[in-house]
């Protein structure tokens, strides 16, 4: 398309990393700096309640995620990572399918997976404690991480892709480079709920930061 009619006049990233990972090929058909704007992707928080699950001493730890219910989202080590946590865990996932089930492995006994769309997500995230987003590709601006942050449900997700962007490691969501620090990180929110919710209101502070600065429908760089 390029090589018939060339480039489009503007073009839009929703993340540094889209771009960075774009820029270079679109630059073989003459693509200019001028032609690009950073906006991350839209999302509006002003109608999402704040509702941090409540997480008891003692009680199991609810981790889980939500993504569509493609393979590439999730890490074939998924239920290892997850059984890694040095505390009694629960997990609740959506977005789960026969085609992931493949890929991961079955669900362990103390795992509920639902199948894409059989819960609203503003109603699923509030029953987490932690949202563990392992997954196997990196991950551009993702909008469940703007969902959880805007509920109260801490991150634990990839060190990589816009995921960077997005959470400030150690203090709106903690950012993974192994299963250990999977493991390290999901066990300190289980044993300090003082650190866990810090950790959530930071996120949501940050989230409202970025909308007063910059539009609440529409994250502009």
């Amino acid at each position: 398309c390029y090589e018939r009619h060339g480039l489009f006049d503007r073009y839009v990233f929703q993340s540094r990393y889209q771009h960075d990972q774009l820029v270079p090929q679109l630059e073989r058909f003459g693509y200019r700096p001028e032609q690009g704007q950073m906006i991350h992707g839209a999302f509006s928080f002003n109608d999402v309640p704040f509702e941090p699950l409540p997480h008891g001493a003692g009680e199991p730890l609810v981790i889980g995620r939500v993504s569509r219910a493609a393979p590439d989202k999730f890490s074939p080590r998924t239920w290892a990572i997850y059984r890694r946590t040095p505390y009694p865990i629960r997990a609740r996932v959506l977005g789960f399918s026969p085609a992931v089930a493949a890929r991961t492995g079955p669900p362990p006994r103390w795992a509920e997976c639902l199948p894409q769309g059989s819960e609203a997500v503003d109603q699923f995230l509030p029953t987490l404690h932690a949202q563990v987003f392992a997954g196997a590709t990196a991950e551009n601006w993702p909008r469940v991480g703007l969902e959880s942050m805007a509920v109260g449900v801490p991150l634990v997700v990839d060190n990589r892709g816009g995921w960077r962007e997005m959470i400030r490691h150690g203090e709106t969501g903690f950012l993974c480079d192994s299963d250990d620090d999977f493991a390290f990180h999901t066990g300190r929110l289980a044993r300090n709920e003082e650190l866990r919710r810090h950790v959530a209101y930071q996120a949501r502070r940050d989230l409202e930061r970025r909308g007063a600065e910059r539009g609440a429908v529409g994250f502009v760089d």
